[in-house]
């Protein structure tokens, strides 16, 4: 198991440390496999936009760099 809390700030115009930043924190399981771990997450915007999803679901394979 894994809980994570993760922060950025995208846009065309975007100038660093500028704007609005957008906060999203979820859990994920790793099962790690002979070929790399497999990664489950659910994530959830803390600081939610209109339009926008209320979770988000992430699969993947192999290690985060």
């Amino acid at each position: 198991m894994v809980a994570f809390v993760d922060a950025g700030q995208v846009g065309e115009n975007s100038t660093p440390f500028q704007g609005t930043v957008h906060v999203g924190a979820g859990i994920g399981v790793r099962y790690y496999t002979a070929i790399g771990p497999i990664r489950f997450d659910i994530a959830v915007p803390l600081n939610k936009q209109p339009g926008n999803d209320a979770f988000e679901i992430y699969i993947g394979l192999g290690q985060v760099f």
